[in-house]
């Protein structure tokens, strides 16, 4: 290990046995003893001069310096191992938090909780931060300590330090009181795992037509994999093709036959979570030439993962439909979808104008079905509704506390009513939740002793089937009593008569009948814990306060759909 002087440590860049440096540097006492320093360990070197515009601009391949003054590859090491065991262990997320009295800790958000993972010194946290924005990240700017930045790390790029299951990282940093953070999230390459769940779906719709066999079918999924970790995305049926195993025309004609049929679209929606009547809902949305969908939730709840599906049963319903994206920035490749990346947006008035680039691209692009990664402000709210106006259809996401609030939010973003409130443009709300599911192996039956007092009061008269969390887990479950989560959601149909009522009693009149009398996230929420797959602990600080009111005539009513 080996120290580049603080004094011209920023001057430097370090590749193997290349040391890129500025001009102003290259006489410096220090530089020099240094650069001996470092040819004695590595042999011969090369060195080259560069401005300061010219150094900024170079990306260092992983293994070679931290900069953080270190040139150590025990660093590298040390987050390669963190994000594959945050892989193996299905993490959404890992927090690096390095405090200036002394320590760093890694947590991994997992199934929802975050849970300590490691403990580092306050060096390597911050040599792990810089090296992992500095080195590997698409980042255009340097790291800068004291300023809140943002990145991604793909898998398409140098780096190989991304586990295989993994497509992309994207990153947020900063300062906080007494030291500093980065969030990592972990965005899943779904099309590589053993599931190949949208790969399948279209290899069913042939295998049922005898359009090829199972060894066919085997061969081409694994040619896509070969392709896909090579960096290149292709549909199934383009690498069915590509290698001459089925025409065009057979594909197309064997998903024809799919079209009218609603059965592909409850499966997508009831695998995912949905009931069979939220599935309904979304599916005959998807089918409909125009018109908006909105996904409500918090980061984190699974709106993106939904988008993707629906995108995605769109284009195995409708092929020759054109598909767009706009994100910031692209987290999951979607089978069918041009996906726009909104580039070089460091300031929320940069990203409202790139998204609204973004979106007038894709509209004089000859587009079907746009999708927007988040409406946020009133700029890209309105340019959503325009694309909807003039005949599109729109998906996009939404920040909001429920299927209502996303009403009231787009009031506040100065949506004309008589847009907002026509069937036809606003076509279906959907507010949700991911819960952590009960290990099946290891949880526990009702216990009264185990909840708090006004919660066991509450669940007593009636709690069978209701299970708890077995907090010591198993072998199965990796002791966490958790096995993944679930989705809890309300999807509300904006149809004419919802319409109507809103317009003559007001969104609070709306909502109030819609609690009393349709299927709200808390009732889905209830009838999970019902079917034993849901802890009504983790309803609570998820969701809301369970109360009387949500159980009367619950079993009856819901259980058994």
């Amino acid at each position: 290990m080996i120290n580049i002087p603080e004094e011209i440590s920023a001057g430097i860049r370090i590749d193997g046995n290349k040391i890129y440096v500025l001009n102003a540097y290259r006489s410096n006492p220090l530089f020099l003893s240094f650069k001996k320093s470092y040819e004695q360990v590595v042999g011969s070197i090369e060195v080259s001069v560069k401005t300061a515009e010219e150094l900024q601009s170079i990306k260092i391949d992983v293994g070679s310096n931290s900069q953080d003054g270190t040139i150590d590859s025990r660093i590298i090491n040390i987050y390669k191992k963190i994000f594959g065991t945050a892989a193996a262990r299905y993490a959404s997320d890992i927090h690096i938090v390095t405090y200036k009295d002394g320590y760093s800790n890694v947590f991994f958000r997992v199934n929802g909780r975050l849970e300590l993972y490691q403990q580092l010194s306050h060096e390597e946290g911050k040599s792990i931060m810089r090296s992992i924005y500095q080195n590997i990240t698409t980042a255009d700017v340097s790291y800068l300590e004291s300023e809140y930045q943002a990145g991604q790390i793909h898998s398409f790029d140098d780096s190989n330090v991304l586990p295989e299951s993994v497509s992309s990282i994207r990153i947020q940093r900063g300062p906080i009181l007494n030291g500093y953070f980065m969030v990592l999230r972990f965005l899943y390459a779904y099309e590589n795992q053993k599931s190949h769940s949208h790969a399948i779906k279209i290899g069913e719709i042939l295998l049922e037509s005898k359009a090829i066999t199972d060894e066919t079918l085997n061969t081409a999924l694994r040619i896509q994999d070969e392709l896909k970790n090579k960096g290149q995305y292709l549909k199934l049926g383009d690498v069915l093709v590509n290698n001459r195993f089925v025409s065009r025309k057979i594909i197309e004609d064997a998903l024809f036959k799919q079209k009218g049929s609603l059965e592909l679209g409850l499966k997508t929606f009831r695998e995912y979570g949905y009931t069979r009547e939220q599935a309904l809902i979304l599916t005959k949305a998807a089918r409909q030439p125009q018109g908006m969908v909105l996904f409500s939730g918090p980061t984190g709840s699974g709106k993106t993962t939904a988008l993707k599906k629906a995108l995605e049963f769109q284009w195995m319903m409708y092929p020759d439909k054109a598909i767009y994206t706009i994100e910031d920035p692209p987290e999951y490749p979607i089978i069918g979808a041009k996906q726009l990346p909104v580039l070089n947006a460091d300031t929320d008035e940069k990203r409202e104008s790139k998204f609204a680039e973004g979106l007038r691209v894709a509209m004089r692009s000859d587009p079907d079905i746009l999708m927007v990664g988040e409406i946020r402000d009133s700029a890209t709210a309105n340019a959503a509704f325009d694309a909807v106006i003039t005949g599109h259809q729109m998906w996009s996401t939404i920040h909001a506390i429920d299927v209502f609030a996303i009403l009231l939010r787009l009031e506040r973003f100065g949506l004309d009513k008589n847009d907002l409130y026509d069937e036809k443009l606003l076509n279906v709300l959907v507010g949700q939740r991911l819960l952590p599911r009960l290990c099946d192996n290891c949880k526990k039956d009702f216990n009264e002793s185990l909840l708090d007092s006004d919660l066991a009061e509450i669940l007593s008269v009636a709690h069978s089937n209701i299970k708890l969390r077995n907090e010591s887990g198993c072998n199965k479950c990796g002791h966490t009593g958790i096995q993944g989560r679930v989705v809890v959601a309300e999807v509300l149909d904006m149809t004419e008569e919802l319409i109507k009522e809103i317009k003559d009693y007001g969104l609070a009149a709306a909502r109030r009948r819609f609690e009393a009398e349709g299927f709200t996230m808390i009732k889905h929420a209830l009838k999970r814990m019902y079917a034993g797959e849901v802890d009504p602990k983790d309803i609570i600080s998820i969701i809301g306060n369970i109360e009387e009111k949500h159980l009367i005539n619950f079993e009856v009513e819901y259980c058994g759909l």
